[in-house]
């Protein structure tokens, strides 16, 4: 009998333990983004969406993407060129399943206007129409 007291008493407090890594993982922050780079703009993918949604870059230049989701269940997306309501979707880019704290980069030769999306989220309104604007550089005076 004072065995199965002891392992009640045991797994009681491992759930105590099991609550307070549970709660510390919550409240933690996602992990730390990437350095910035000279001609990369960063958008970053937390809280299912993009920020910012829209940019306007160079062409020659980049942009990365960074997934900064935290807690409690790691949120993977991806950044999917094209509409999804289009058979485009994928067909410039693709950067596959990406985990919180995982980035991908993408060069932009081509001036035009790139719509991309997160596949596993969008029916959300942030995750989809997301836009990278590409303009000629201009002369510096």
């Amino acid at each position: 009998m004072a065995a199965s007291i002891r392992k009640r008493r045991c797994g009681g407090h491992a759930l105590a333990a099991c609550a307070l890594i549970f709660v510390e993982l919550a409240c933690t922050g996602g992990a730390t983004p990437p350095e910035p780079q000279e001609g990369t703009t960063d958008v970053t993918m937390e809280n299912s969406r993009f920020t910012p949604e829209n940019v306007t870059i160079n062409r020659g230049e980049r942009v990365r993407w960074f997934n900064a989701e935290s807690g409690i269940y790691p949120i993977p997306h991806t950044i999917t060129s094209g509409d999804p309501a289009d058979n485009n979707e994928g067909e410039l880019w693709d950067s596959g399943s990406m985990s919180p704290g995982e980035s991908f980069t993408q060069q932009f030769d081509e001036v035009g206007v790139f719509e991309y999306f997160c596949e596993f989220h969008y029916r959300m309104g942030q995750m989809r129409n997301a836009t990278v604007t590409v303009v000629e550089p201009q002369p510096q005076p």
